[in-house]
């Protein structure tokens, strides 16, 4: 095994362990959960690649969401959703403007930092 894939594998078993499902919806099917890094992995550091403060439990379909940019948190974990995302989707993504997630407060200078980087919201 490599050593990206054993980092990796270890972000995810203690993310999993912290969080049981996706934030969004509450999937808890594991084969269907990302433990997704707030900062995108590729302008990550090495100590933020494996911080547990840098990741989030998401289901694929709201990790994909997240990771392109349509949606993000601000600091008290109120979803952000781009305005590139059309409002009729919303139901089908099981998203809305009402929804918020637990954001830990050191969790914060990683939602600033993904909402700087990601051009969609």
């Amino acid at each position: 095994m490599t050593a990206y894939r054993k980092t990796q594998s270890k972000f995810r078993n203690l993310l999993m362990e912290r969080e049981s499902g996706c934030q969004l919806c509450n999937l808890t099917i594991p084969a269907l959960l990302v433990a997704s890094h707030i900062v995108p992995w590729a302008i990550a550091d090495e100590f933020q690649k494996v911080d547990l403060n840098n990741g989030i439990v998401l289901c694929v379909s709201h990790d994909a969401l997240f990771d392109r940019g349509y949606i993000s948190f601000d600091d008290n974990g109120k979803i952000l959703i781009s305005s590139q995302l059309p409002p009729s989707e919303f139901e089908r993504l099981r998203i809305n403007k009402h929804i918020s997630i637990n954001i830990l407060p050191e969790q914060h200078r990683y939602m600033r930092i993904h909402r700087a980087s990601i051009q969609t919201i």
